[in-house]
């Protein structure tokens, strides 16, 4: 998968201009600042529950298991906790598949894993949100990233 790009537009003092309180009337000179805007761009709008429906149909054992991973996905911070054994209860998929397919997940950068049973999603590969979102939760992707090279 390609790497999301950013578009920044940087922030620059626009002038003074006056402002007339609609209340009062009173006329004020204040500093106009453009502020910086981020935008993604480069990137695909998917209907996540369409797909893993299409990819549950191709099979694949894998697939299973990433599917539901997905399912249980909290959108509120791209956590997943689970265990490799509760995966393979709800799925079906044995043991050393699940545990083959999270391997794949962590060394592709898609999955993280932050400590025992709980991993993060990569943001830069599937977020529910806004751009300001996605960004603080790369920083604490990252983050986490840190924290493992310096032990």
């Amino acid at each position: 998968m390609g790497k999301t790009k950013i578009k920044i537009k940087k922030q620059k003092i626009v002038g003074t201009q006056n402002y007339i309180n609609q209340e009062t009337g009173e006329i004020k000179e204040m500093v106009v600042v453009e502020k910086n805007v981020e935008q993604d761009f480069n990137f695909h709008k998917i209907w996540l529950l369409d797909l893993l429906g299409v990819l549950d149909i191709i099979g694949n054992k894998k697939i299973k298991v990433i599917n539901y991973l997905f399912e249980i996905l909290n959108p509120r911070d791209n956590s997943i906790s689970i265990t490799y054994k509760e995966v393979e209860k709800h799925t079906g998929v044995s043991y050393p598949i699940v545990v083959e397919t999270f391997k794949i997940l962590i060394e592709t950068n898609f999955l993280k894993k932050i400590r025992q049973s709980f991993y993060m999603v990569n943001p830069d590969i599937i977020i529910q949100g806004k751009t300001n979102k996605r960004m603080n939760l790369l920083i604490q992707y990252n983050k986490n990233d840190n924290e493992e090279k310096e032990d």
